[in-house]
Order: C-alpha cells, then structure tokens, then sequence
C-alpha cells in the first residue's frame, strides 16, 4: 500500500510543500504476487539462485517442519 501524507507540521514556511510516499513491504506472498515488482524481484531472485546453484530442492524429512523465509 501507498500512504501520502503532506509534511504538515514540518515547518513554519507557508511555502513548503512535501509529500513523501511511503511503501510498506508485503507481508505474505499473496500479497506480493499481486504486483508487477514484485514478481520481477521473485523471478531475478529465483534466477540467481538457480544460476549459482546454491540449494537444492529436497523432500523434508518425517518429522521436520519447514522454516518460514522472506
């Protein structure tokens, strides 16, 4: 989500006119492939990874639980 806020309050200036976008990162993947970035950052990522061939995609073991990642 995308917040704009005016500065209000951040000076005396009557002149001052600021607005800062803030973007929060998502916080699931359902949220994250909805956007066109984020699914490019996913893919490089993923791209990468195969590239330098550092994991390996295996079976957990009996027993074991998957750790979360971001």
């Amino acid at each position: 989500m995308i917040d704009y806020e005016k500065g209000e309050g951040l000076s005396d200036d009557d002149e001052l006119n600021v607005m800062m976008v803030i973007e929060d990162d998502p916080i699931s993947f359902v949220e994250a492939i909805k956007s066109q970035k984020w699914r490019d950052a996913m893919m490089k990522e993923m791209e990468s990874i195969e590239k330098n061939q550092t994991w390996e995609l295996t079976d957990l073991p009996r027993g074991m639980k998957p750790i979360g990642v971001k």
